[in-house]
């Protein structure tokens, strides 16, 4: 019998309007979560991502300092995040 492995992972809930960033924690438990919805998130992480990216290198005047600090380290996070999604979908 395999035992489940969790995954506790950190994404970015970023709002563009205001520059604010908060994180959302995000269980997979592995076996025991579908493979469709593993690719549904990595799938919406990759459109997350290119928003982001877009977002850090637009030279938005709304982003200054730590606040552009805090996307860099989202980006990082969303980086590792999907490393592990790698992992888990065979």
């Amino acid at each position: 019998m395999n035992p489940k492995i969790q995954h506790q992972v950190i994404v970015p809930n970023i709002n563009i309007v205001t520059s604010r960033i908060s994180e959302a924690r995000i269980i997979v438990r592995t076996p025991g979560t579908p493979r469709h919805i593993l690719e549904t998130l990595e799938c919406d992480l990759g459109v997350l991502h290119t928003t982001l990216t877009r977002f850090i290198s637009s030279d938005n005047p709304g982003v200054r300092g730590a606040e552009f600090e805090a996307f860099e380290d989202a980006e990082e996070s969303l980086n590792d995040f999907r490393d592990e999604l790698a992992q888990i979908i065979p």
